[in-house]
């Protein structure tokens, strides 16, 4: 089983942006699989991440990015 870490630098705009008090954290779920997620798997396929690195994932103007540490 191979590991990664990953760094959320901005936690709060995440939690703000996909949080809705009439559906909990579904919102949020989707928002980090849409957004996050599939980020995430381009990068891992286009071999982008090599094993062991730690992940950060960042966001501004609302466009996330994922740099390998």
């Amino acid at each position: 089983r191979r590991q990664r870490q990953m760094c959320i630098r901005d936690r709060d705009y995440i939690v703000e942006t996909g949080y809705d008090p009439a559906f909990g954290a579904r919102p949020l779920k989707r928002l980090v699989q849409r957004d996050i997620e599939t980020l995430l798997a381009r990068k891992i396929i286009a071999g982008d991440i090599d094993q062991g690195t730690t992940l950060v994932v960042d966001v501004e103007n609302g466009e996330y990015s994922i740099t390998a540490k």
